[in-house]
């Protein structure tokens, strides 16, 4: 079960619980993501593009080789957002990947 706060006023939280269904818990592996806006909302898919194709690509375009149009993946998960589920995540995500200053000196 997954367990975070939601603000309900200034200075205040309120624990929310996620129930797992089926296997909505189980995690899945994504090395690539891109939103799409759409009326109120953005998807936002997950992807899995082998490791290896990144180098590859870059040996290929260092040789002044023919770039492919694409490259394959795999589509882990589409997740659909509200504008305000979006911008939730977004200030989460700020948290984590923003260094945090403490006594002066960068933290992670």
């Amino acid at each position: 079960m997954t367990e975070q706060k939601a603000e309900s006023k200034p200075g205040s939280t309120i624990g929310i619980r996620l129930t797992p269904v089926e296997h909505s818990d189980q995690p899945k592996l994504a090395n690539f993501a891109r939103v799409q806006p759409a009326s109120g909302l953005a998807y936002i898919d997950f992807g899995f593009i082998e490791p290896g194709a990144f180098p590859a690509l870059a040996r290929a375009a260092k040789a002044g080789k023919e770039m492919p149009a694409a490259i394959n993946g795999k589509l882990a998960a589409r997740i659909a957002l509200t504008l305000d589920s979006a911008q939730s995540l977004h200030e989460q995500l700020g948290r984590l990947l923003t260094p945090r200053v403490k006594d002066g000196a960068k933290t992670k």
